[in-house]
């Protein structure tokens, strides 16, 4: 019993070294999330490396908006933090509208981005 125990065992790190050496992740940062061309640039690169997992940070800039976009609303006006909100939807937009998205699918993602910012400045 004990030696079938062992070769089940081998087997199946056999087949956990085989699948992991097909699994292809490819990551992309902010500068290839820059804009709708650069998007589409690395999507091709994940395609040709037949990747199985993609990862992808914010669209360039825009993490230390969403930073800034905290501190404007804990600490600042509520027109200011609107005003980078406006900011942050515009340049989502240009790029959905580039790569042919549907806008109406972002919509409540900016609502809920909106609903959170106000959240913090009301506290």
């Amino acid at each position: 019993m004990e030696g079938s125990s062992h070769l089940w065992y081998m087997i199946v790190l056999y087949s956990k070294r085989i699948l992991m050496a097909q699994i292809i992740v490819s990551k992309f940062g902010g500068t290839s999330m820059g804009d709708a061309s650069c998007m589409l640039r690395s999507a091709k690169v994940a395609a040709v490396q037949k990747s199985f997992i993609v990862v992808v940070s914010a669209v360039s800039g825009i993490t230390n908006k969403l930073i800034e976009l905290s501190k404007l609303s804990q600490f600042e006006s509520w027109e200011l933090a609107e005003g980078l909100l406006s900011q942050i939807k515009t340049t989502h937009e240009k790029i959905a509208l580039e790569l042919g998205a549907d806008l109406l699918k972002l919509a409540p993602l900016f609502d809920e981005l909106a609903s959170l910012a106000k959240g913090i400045h009301l506290l």
